[in-house]
């Protein structure tokens, strides 16, 4: 994609391939952008915004559907995740930035491991039962199975590392460790309510 621009949505989040973004669209940029995009039937790249500006690894997206829009312009929409993208450049010349960007793909090809992978998914169902979460654990053999599975995780930093890998075996086994963290977080902290609630405090609590 080297050479063309890509319009350039900055956000407090990392939005992972395959993975849907929820957004509602407020801004005058911003309707700009969604105007742009589904007039030239493209996509737009979604990037993790700081002080500082925009981190140079994010996501390209897809406007899935429009699920409500307002007399004042304003509109609720849902994107899907797709193809990750490196920013070579930033161009400011219309209201919201654009990019020069250039696919990030993987560079490793190994094999996950069968029992990583296994471990991985078994997580992701757990921690699916313990959030009472809508979404479902995917099967085995999806594609980019570790974007899938690192999705459910709120964690912006551990989003964006797994966003920059580039090898789907290493993706997958920091995902089976995340996820046991989550988990083991979400198991102090009931076992930390629970003190709370029976004798008031619960910082003698270690995890």
């Amino acid at each position: 994609m080297r050479g063309e621009l890509l319009p350039l949505f900055p956000l407090q989040t990392v939005l992972l391939p395959r993975a849907p973004l929820p957004l509602h669209i407020f801004e005058d940029r911003y309707k700009d952008l969604v105007r742009d995009v589904m007039l030239a039937h493209s996509e737009f790249g979604v990037v993790l915004a700081r002080e500082e500006g925009v981190l140079n690894a994010g996501c390209m997206a897809r406007i899935d559907r429009i699920l409500r829009q307002f007399e004042d312009g304003r509109m609720d929409l849902m994107a899907i995740g797709e193809r990750r993208f490196r920013i070579l450049g930033i161009d400011s010349e219309r209201s919201y930035l654009r990019a020069e960007v250039v696919e990030l793909e993987d560079d490793e090809f190994e094999p996950t491991r069968e029992r990583t992978r296994t471990e991985a998914l078994q997580l992701h169902a757990q921690l699916v039962r313990a959030e009472d979460e809508e979404a479902e654990t995917p099967g085995p053999d999806e594609p980019m199975l570790s974007f899938l599975l690192g999705a459910i995780s709120p964690d912006v930093e551990f989003r964006q590392t797994l966003l920059g890998m580039r090898s789907e075996a290493q993706r997958i086994d920091l995902v089976a460790k995340h996820l046991a963290r989550l988990i083991h977080r979400r198991e102090v902290e009931k076992t930390m309510r629970s003190a709370a609630r029976s004798n008031g405090h619960g910082k003698h609590w270690k995890g």
